[in-house]
């Protein structure tokens, strides 16, 4: 009769290797993509940001004070919470009512993703 000795064998240790190579893999890219995912949230927020403040300025100029034109009004640069985002402001007179104005704010981060997009409009009372 044949007496085994103790520990492990060569097959055992390279099972338990692949399976700890494969669970290192994994929880990486689980990590990568979560990091990801929460940079693209935060620039979003901070894109809502932008865009709100862009809105709240062009009310206050009024009807009037906001640009009558289909091309963008204004394309910038801003920075919130660090990140540099491009707003772009486009005012249109609507075609059938000359009495509103319609307004898109579009923000993008700095590799042309769209992030954020308010539409608002703007109505001249003293018509």
């Amino acid at each position: 009769m044949r007496h085994r000795r103790a520990g492990f064998s060569l097959v055992e240790v390279l099972v338990a290797m692949v399976l700890l190579i494969v669970a290192a893999v994994w929880m990486t890219s689980y990590t990568l993509a979560t990091t990801a995912s929460r940079r693209i949230a935060q620039q979003r927020s901070y894109a809502l940001v932008a865009a709100r403040e862009v809105v709240d300025s062009i009310r206050r100029l009024g009807f009037t004070g906001a640009t009558n034109t289909a091309t963008p009004l204004q394309l910038q640069t801003r920075t919130v919470g660090g990140v540099p985002l491009t707003v772009r402001v486009q005012v249109v007179v609507a075609s059938d009512n000359a009495a509103l104005k319609a307004v898109a704010v579009t923000v993008s981060n700095n590799r042309g993703t769209e992030l954020q997009q308010l539409l608002t409009t703007l109505y001249n009372e003293s018509q």
